[in-house]
């Protein structure tokens, strides 16, 4: 993250005589943000100008261990594709005589793979040093600051043309990430019959830990997710920024085989993220996933639904398609039951109307339409006009079908 890492000495000085705070003081002072914005925007030029020099003199301490860290995250953005970088310092807290923290919206875009500018918070720490402001560690280990790729220590970076892998892990598995990435798109383009950017990028940290960081939740919320896509969400507008976060401890789990269905799947969500305005139904969402990245290694359907057989058996038959909540919480066979009756559905919309009538139905339900109507409307509309009948008699449908598929011996 960028906490405490941003500035330049030469714009930091101290505003007009006699403004320097009371120890203890917390306010929100234009002077103090003008002071904040001008070191901020320094650390950025820095960046963007490929100048070292700059950058190490925007530290209180060189060559303290927070320094080196800092110099470490220079090197490893000078390694990426950055353009469009910037910041605007939104608040000022804590001031004191001798330090204070800056609240920083900052900006960027990996130029060749985001199709817009990503967006992220960070807080700034600036100390006195040498009669000017420059930034140090915070002093507190609660900061909101959102961690970025270019955080990942010892970090390297893989590309193909339409794939960038940024993460610490061996560059073997970097590499296997991007191929397979690579060859997940032609699976996602036999089912997804729209046109989407086909660029996709992936961070894969060396820690469940690092995977928590990155994706702002905690390790322990990781612990029966394999990758994870961190979505660039704007309302009426499609995702130009998605990141694909791999969980290196549930990887390890898996076969060759298994990872690659796991990046095919996030691929998907990508894929339909980038070129749909509006919000779908998680089990559809979530189904379409299923559905490409088990369909991009051939898996029997027997290894795909064990979850929602063992489920049926205890809980019987399901009465309607799982709601966005069973995505979520609870134990780990019901949410495995729930991905299995998303997966289940899909694939018997396909088995009607074909990957083109399945692309046509999310397309339907995740348009913007004028009149503000909600997804769940959204839904039953698209239903008829695409599969000529009502959402209910489908959901007829899929319940003969879950019962069949957990009937077999």
């Amino acid at each position: 993250m960028l906490a405490g890492t941003i500035g330049r000495s030469g714009p930091g000085e101290t505003p007009t005589p006699g403004s320097v705070p009371t120890a203890g003081s917390v306010a929100r002072d234009p002077a103090w943000e003008v002071v904040a914005q001008q070191v901020v925007s320094a650390r950025f030029r820095a960046v963007a100008d490929h100048d070292r020099a700059a950058f190490l003199a925007t530290l209180a301490d060189p060559g303290s261990d927070f320094g080196r860290q800092q110099l470490q995250v220079y090197d490893q953005m000078e390694r990426l594709p950055l353009s469009h970088l910037g910041a605007q310092v939104t608040s000022v807290e804590g001031l004191t005589s001798r330090s204070f923290v800056a609240r920083v919206s900052a900006h960027y875009a990996l130029t060749g793979y985001d199709q817009g500018i990503h967006d992220y918070s960070t807080d700034v720490t600036f100390v006195r040093s040498g009669g000017t402001w420059r930034t140090a560690a915070p002093e507190s280990t609660s900061s909101t600051a959102e961690t970025q790729p270019w955080d990942l220590p010892g970090m390297r970076v893989t590309s193909s043309r339409t794939t960038l892998v940024i993460g610490n892990v061996p560059p073997a598995r970097l590499e296997e990430y991007r191929d397979d990435v690579d060859r997940g798109m032609t699976a996602v383009d036999q089912t997804w019959r729209r046109h989407w950017p086909h660029r996709v990028v992936v961070v894969a940290p060396a820690t469940v830990e690092q995977a928590g960081a990155q994706l702002a939740v905690s390790a322990h919320e990781l612990d029966d997710v394999a990758a994870e896509t961190l979505r660039d969400f704007t309302q009426d507008q499609p995702d130009t920024t998605d990141r694909v976060v791999v969980n290196p401890a549930a990887f390890a789990d898996l076969s060759g085989a298994g990872r690659a269905a796991v990046l095919a799947h996030e691929t998907t969500h990508v894929a339909v993220g980038s070129s749909l305005l509006g919000i779908l139904p998680t089990w559809l969402s979530e189904g379409m996933a299923d559905y490409v990245g088990y369909g991009s290694i051939e898996v029997p359907d027997d290894r795909v639904d064990g979850d929602l057989v063992e489920w049926v058996r205890r809980h019987g038959v399901p009465t309607s398609l799982p709601p966005d909540r069973a995505f979520h919480g609870g134990d780990a066979e019901a949410v495995g039951a729930a991905y299995n009756e998303g997966w289940l559905a899909v694939r018997l919309i396909v088995e009607q109307v074909g990957p083109g009538g399945l692309t046509r139905l999310l397309g339907r339900i995740g348009r913007v339409e004028d009149d503000g109507t909600d997804p769940q409307a959204a839904t039953r509309r698209a239903f008829v006009a695409v599969l000529g009948r009502t959402e209910a008699e489908f959901t007829g449908q899929w319940r003969d079908e879950v019962r069949r598929v957990t009937a077999r011996p």
